[in-house]
């Protein structure tokens, strides 16, 4: 299979010259033969803007891309533990167990562990910060201010070791460089990772919704939609799809696959099996769905968040909403 071309009227699509003798016809997508990683697409086909109709290729060339995802994932595969247990060793201290106590009792203990202090004590602190935000606020606003900022101030708990316990895992998927960020979280976490040095399928690519602006604060990462978005989205898919086929025109010359592999663009998606305990995942979730966080990744950990929220639903809830 010869290397890609793109054709400049084809705004998502790459010509091949292939073996296939297919007629391209008026459908939309014809699928192609199984585990091949392309689609034939003529949805572009019929002309652009002011060139007029394009003329039919011939039986050796046809138009198709690469197949692209166009969002990341996080998928259930099991876990350990409930709230229960949580409370049941965290009563082990003492010697007793969560059976003897009723479940508010054993939910009130699971909120004191989120949040560090007792009850009163917690009152104290938001009267404190109140007394601190009325000059400048109503009370209903320096209420809720105070509130954020203290949840902000205790999400990680100094009583975290019985959400140690309980364990996650999930499937991931996710483009190389937000997996690159996931595994920056490394306390509490093991990963399994698929390998492209072992594997040669044809991978897939993530797609953004729109290209964003660079911000004017550096440390932000970007801002709103760039005014070339698809301009830059349509480059980023015809890049995508050019490498790929270098790729598995490296890998059908004989090249190993270990090195193959670096000719794959970032936005591949790359999937792994990600185990951790529930602190950890509160601990990820707290970070990656801060506005500060890259947009890619909040949608990933917001993922993660629909999984979990309803597997320890107390505790998940304290740790990460601050409800005490």
């Amino acid at each position: 299979m010869a290397r890609a071309k793109l054709l400049p009227e084809l705004r998502y699509s790459v010509v091949y010259e292939t073996a296939y003798p297919f007629e391209l016809g008026i459908v939309q997508k014809i699928s192609m033969p199984p585990n091949c990683g392309v689609a034939l697409s003529t949805e572009l086909l019929s002309g652009s803007p002011g060139s007029g109709p394009l003329q039919p290729p011939t039986p050796q060339l046809f138009a198709i891309y690469h197949l692209p995802v166009q969002k990341m994932k996080a998928e259930y595969e099991n876990h350990y533990l409930t709230d229960h247990d949580i409370a049941n060793f965290a009563r082990q201290s003492f010697g007793k167990l969560a059976d003897n106590f009723t479940p508010d009792q054993n939910h009130k203990l699971i909120q004191f562990l989120a949040r560090g202090m007792q009850s009163g004590d917690w009152d104290t602190l938001i009267t404190e910060m109140l007394s601190l935000n009325l000059s400048s606020h109503s009370q209903e606003d320096a209420e809720v201010h105070a509130r954020d900022l203290a949840t902000y101030l205790r999400k990680i708990p100094e009583h975290w070791v019985p959400f140690g316990h309980p364990q996650i895992t999930l499937r991931m998927q996710s483009p190389i460089p937000i997996r690159v960020q996931c595994f920056k979280h490394k306390i509490g976490f093991v990963e399994s990772e698929e390998s492209r040095r072992y594997i040669s399928t044809t991978p897939e690519y993530f797609v953004p919704g729109f290209f964003r602006a660079k911000a004017a604060n550096a440390k932000q990462g970007s801002g709103d939609v760039h005014p070339r978005s698809q301009a830059w989205k349509d480059a980023y898919i015809a890049q995508c799809n050019d490498s790929i086929s270098l790729y598995e025109e490296a890998i059908a010359d004989g090249v190993c696959p270990e090195q193959a592999r670096f000719i794959l663009p970032q936005g591949c998606e790359v999937n792994w099996v990600w185990t951790g305990s529930l602190y950890a995942y509160a601990n990820f979730y707290n970070q990656r769905s801060n506005s500060h966080a890259q947009k890619e990744i909040q949608d990933l950990a917001k993922e993660v968040n629909k999984i979990i929220a309803p597997l320890f639903p107390v505790a998940w809830a304290a740790l990460t909403k601050g409800v005490y």
